[in-house]
């Protein structure tokens, strides 16, 4: 008799971290060839609520390979963390490049346009 395969599916809002508060799906998604893996999906709250229920904004979706689905099957929680985690290490990076993006075009104005050849070398 074959074995029959587990599959889950969950949501939990709030998830609070010291950045924010997140909305986290994680569930089961079939692959291909019986196997699953699994999906995590990361949300904020919108600005906009709906008449009677909140709205959230889609903002990082994650799934795992197939091969690794009965350990991440055991431990969704830190599937999850993992998730987050990586949407705030993804925001906290586009915030240190738009930074650094700002500064370069200030040099780049306050550059004298002066060209040193012994510098380069």
């Amino acid at each position: 008799m074959g074995e029959e395969t587990i599959t889950v599916s969950g949501s939990k809002f709030p998830v609070y971290t010291e950045n924010g508060e997140y909305k986290v799906d994680v569930r089961s998604s079939y692959a291909t060839l019986g196997m699953y893996q699994m999906v995590v999906t990361v949300y904020i709250e919108n600005q906009k609520r709906g008449i009677f229920r909140r709205r959230f904004k889609k903002v990082r979706k994650i799934s795992t390979s197939w091969d690794n689905y009965r350990y991440w099957l055991e431990n969704t929680v830190e599937l999850a963390e993992k998730a987050v985690k990586k949407y705030e290490e993804e925001i906290a990076e586009d915030i240190r490049h738009r930074k650094a993006v700002k500064e370069s075009i200030a040099q780049f104005d306050n550059w004298d346009g002066i060209i040193n050849e012994s510098e380069d070398e």
